[in-house]
């Protein structure tokens, strides 16, 4: 565990190595005289591919997962480069959006999965 930190890994692939808690691989490597940085998981962004991501609506979570890092690295990584943090309402608004926007077009599919189908035909609304 501890070659494997030194050697660039972090505390959650190794977490995940171990099939352990994070915390755990923390304290463990505390414990082995191990200086725990931040730095490791920043590193492993990509800055503007996380900035280009959460501006295409992309959550936090989803890009955490995309890097394989916590949800927390990539908030703070957004803070540091000026990124007002939305709230998961304003993410919902934005899916509603786009759904009023493939509404509008007559677009069919979106109809199906908003609507959804009675009797096996398609009811189709307004909007």
């Amino acid at each position: 565990m501890v070659a494997g930190y030194k050697s660039g890994m972090t505390t959650i692939e190794l977490a995940k190595q171990f099939q352990c808690n994070k915390g755990t691989i923390n304290k463990l490597l505390r414990q082995h005289g191990v200086r725990i940085t931040k730095a490791k998981a920043q590193a492993k962004l990509n800055v503007d591919k996380v900035l280009s991501m959460y501006e295409n609506m992309h959550t936090i979570e989803d890009i955490a997962k995309y890097f394989n890092v916590s949800s927390y690295t990539i908030n703070r990584c957004l803070k540091a480069h000026g990124v007002k943090i939305r709230g998961r309402s304003g993410q919902q608004a934005h899916a509603a959006d786009n759904v009023e926007t493939l509404l509008a077009e007559g677009n069919g599919f979106v109809q199906t999965l908003v609507f959804g189908q009675i009797g096996g035909q398609v009811a189709v609304g307004g909007g």
